[in-house]
């Protein structure tokens, strides 16, 4: 099964196996410890100082009339938790939820929200050096979310801010 799984996020071109991934922290160093993870065959990086908690994509409870990139909401532990659909949230065509779809639990000021992306792969050091400031783009473009950019391997990771992927308006719509 391993050996399957390993194939697959192979083909998928992830950085690494994400079962095997690294929590070296680097104190002391100019940098930030980010986790990697893919969404629409991009990679993706976010602070894991932001990272609650990685959990396998789980049964989520439906609540009408919210926005289409707000699938609803699970029970962590007796805690809800209401979950985005990254992806949708982007504006990226829908795409169907596969065994290796992860939810990330982020806090997002005083609010717990989970996060659905395609894959969890790594967790990595980057020095200040290595992170490129945001392309920039006319002010009609919504680029709040963007961190950075940096080069990992053989791939361009996007930095994103989660703080800064829902504006107010949307964080006041998730206020369980």
């Amino acid at each position: 099964m391993t050996s399957d799984i390993n194939e697959e996020l192979a083909q998928w071109n992830l950085l690494d196996n994400y079962e095997d991934i690294d929590l070296d922290l680097h104190y002391g160093e100019d940098g930030t410890q980010v986790l990697v993870f893919s969404l629409m065959n991009e990679t993706y990086g976010i602070d894991i100082l932001k990272v609650m908690e990685i959990i396998n994509f789980t049964r989520i409870t439906q609540i009408p009339n919210v926005p289409a990139f707000i699938c609803g909401v699970i029970n962590l532990r007796g805690v809800i938790v209401p979950v985005v659909d990254l992806g949708k949230k982007f504006g990226f065509p829908e795409r169907p939820y596969t065994k290796y779809t992860i939810i990330i639990v982020v806090q997002v000021g005083q609010k717990l929200m989970g996060v659905i992306v395609d894959a969890v792969s790594d967790v990595t050091f980057l020095s200040s050096a290595n992170i490129q400031p945001p392309p920039a783009f006319s002010e009609t473009i919504d680029v709040r979310f963007l961190q950075g950019m940096a080069q990992i391997k053989d791939n361009l990771m996007i930095l994103i801010d989660i703080e800064g992927i829902m504006s107010e308006e949307e964080l006041g719509l998730i206020s369980l």
